[in-house]
């Protein structure tokens, strides 16, 4: 389901830049549908952001869907934090599977931990 109305224009509002020299970004607790949808695209287009602090910013199972996409295509991140968010089972398995194929991606976490990302990826270790 697509956001309403309100929240893309919330999302348009909303400012935020990343360019060439960004290589981290917290996420605003208060982050919309609509903003997880903007940062994800941008997310699939990124050459230089290296750490994704999501922990705690109500990132849910519907934010996942659109990352999956996003880290699919993405060749640059190297740590994402998603702690303390309501995922839900379909949210981890939309991130599980996004994360098999980005080399770059060293950590991510969804319970605080990191996950293991080379038994994801069919490697031992």
């Amino acid at each position: 389901m697509l956001p309403s109305a309100d929240e893309q224009v919330a999302a348009r509002k909303r400012k935020f830049t990343l360019d060439e020299a960004t290589d981290s970004l917290a996420w605003p607790k208060d982050a919309t549908t609509s903003d997880a949808m903007l940062l994800a695209g941008v997310l699939k287009y990124n050459s230089s952001l290296k750490q994704l602090q999501l922990a705690n910013t109500g990132f849910d199972g519907k934010a996942a869907g659109f990352f999956n996409v996003a880290l699919l295509n993405n060749k640059v991140l190297e740590h994402l934090d998603l702690y303390g968010n309501p995922l839900g089972p379909d949210g981890v398995k939309q991130i599980a599977e996004a994360v098999r194929v980005p080399p770059s991606l060293v950590t991510i976490k969804v319970d605080g931990a990191a996950l293991p990302l080379s038994q994801l990826r069919g490697s031992k270790g």
